[in-house]
């Protein structure tokens, strides 16, 4: 929530800075901002900055660890402007010959408009940065409990500090812990009235129990007595998912996906998803239609064998269905049986290796997608002589089947290629997390990221 939160601020702030910067320019510009020359500008302005925000949003201007000014920082903006230029330029002299000739079409005024929101972007992103450091939003956590995912917290943490948590005090743990340098530990929790002086020294404001320590009835005695400190209490598993983006599968019971998985009340939403998949389905389909020719002849002319490949994929409630996708690798290539693909697998052609770094070996899957076996975005299907082996060996496997899979999906963005079973459990958390907060909003910001992707690799 905390995460949503700042991403909002941040898009309002953005937003306040590309209509403070019309403004702004005007004034420059004309010594003074009448109401109707504003409102000639408004209109036409309002929809170059919806698709500026889009372009932020791609390019990852919304994720936490891209809010410092840093070199990296600027020079990605200074090629998103570049980006944004294009479109703005592209807008203003091609539009009027497409629709009438009596839209606006600044020429010095583009300019001054960069050069000055060049600068209230950046005044902003500083006075966002140093606002979110500061003592008032820094939240100073407690985890009571020990976990081996202790780790992991405290390296999300590091590298995620504007998500403004700071832990602070760690109880229940081993002393000599190498990966808790830095954190203050106990091995016990102490007596009530210490431990009270002690949250208030630490200015502790919210604490995070594990399953195992609200077992412990004395304990959750003490941490009862501390409700006049206006502590918040959070449980480990809930505050993991809000930190990593992912469920802790090793942590949660059966009756975790009665309390989470709401199917009743997807059901709207799944009607406006498969509405969405059509419309993206024909977008994809002129892409398909402009490569297909392109890649054929490269396929043919690379290594023997067809053009598309067929294979088994399990999908939604179980089903079995073909996924169909550009061949990316020599024929035969599981003539011993099936095996895990990985990133560096030899079995991947010269063709292959290029298809699939810029995704393009996935674009027959619309057909998928128009039979409704997939979705465009959804958990990756896996095949039937895998997904039995990983029912066996990882608890909740089968509920990545309550959905259709995906051609892209949160897992695929925040995890590296699976190819173990170890790795098949990291992406599973990834799942559930996706599977338990799906909806519009999220399937459009990982369609978005998944661009974002596609283009850094290129």
């Amino acid at each position: 929530m905390r995460n949503k939160f700042r991403k909002i601020i941040l898009l309002a702030g953005d937003v306040i800075c590309l209509y403070g910067s019309l403004w702004l320019m005007l004034f420059l510009r004309y010594d003074r901002v009448e109401e109707a020359l504003f409102s000639k500008h408004l209109p036409v302005f309002s929809v170059i900055f919806f698709i500026w925000l889009i372009v932020f949003y791609i390019s990852g201007f919304y994720d936490y660890i891209y809010c410092r000014i840093r070199l990296s920082y600027l020079l990605n903006f200074v090629k998103v402007l570049l980006v944004n230029f294009f479109i703005c330029v592209s807008f203003f002299y091609i539009t009027p010959y497409l629709i009438n000739r009596d839209i606006i079409t600044p020429k010095r005024n583009i300019i001054l408009y960069f050069l000055v929101f060049f600068f209230a972007h950046l005044i902003w992103r500083q006075l966002y940065y140093t606002f979110m450091k500061s003592r008032a939003m820094v939240n100073n956590i407690a985890i009571i409990g020990a976990t081996d995912k202790i780790a992991e917290i405290i390296d999300r943490l590091t590298t995620a500090s504007t998500l403004g948590y700071r832990l602070r005090l760690i109880m229940g743990v081993t002393e000599n812990d190498p990966v808790l340098f830095g954190v203050e530990t106990l091995q016990v929790v102490p007596e009530i009235d210490k431990l009270t002086a002690l949250f208030i020294a630490r200015d502790i404001k919210t604490i995070v129990i594990d399953d195992h320590t609200r077992m412990d009835h004395a304990l959750v005695q003490k941490l009862y007595q501390c409700l006049p400190l206006k502590i918040d209490f959070i449980k480990f598993s809930q505050f993991y998912e809000n930190i990593t983006g992912k469920v802790p599968a090793y942590l949660i019971k059966k009756v975790w996906f009665l309390g989470n998985l709401k199917e009743a009340q997807k059901r709207n939403y799944e009607r406006g998803k498969r509405l969405a998949d059509y419309i993206l389905v024909v977008v994809l389909f002129f892409f398909f239609l402009i490569v297909l020719p392109f890649v054929a002849l490269a396929t043919k002319v690379n290594s023997p064998g067809p053009i598309f490949y067929r294979q088994r994929r399990v999908g939604r409630h179980g089903k079995i269905f073909e996924l169909i996708k550009f061949r990316s690798m020599i024929v035969d290539a599981e003539k011993d049986g099936a095996q895990w693909s990985g990133v560096n697998d030899r079995r991947i052609t010269k063709l292959g290796k290029f298809l699939r770094c810029t995704h393009v070996d996935e674009l027959p899957q619309i057909i998928n997608i128009l039979k409704g076996d997939m979705s465009v975005v959804g958990p990756r299907p896996e095949r039937p002589e895998f997904v039995e082996q990983l029912v066996k060996e990882i608890p909740y496997y089968q509920i990545r089947h309550l959905i259709r899979p995906g051609i892209t999906g949160w897992a695929q963005l925040n995890f590296r290629y699976g190819a173990s079973i170890a790795d098949a459990m990291e992406k599973l958390q990834y799942d559930l997390f996706y599977i338990k907060n799906r909806s519009l909003i999220l399937d459009f910001s990982i369609f978005l990221k998944t661009v974002n992707r596609i283009l850094k690799r290129n």
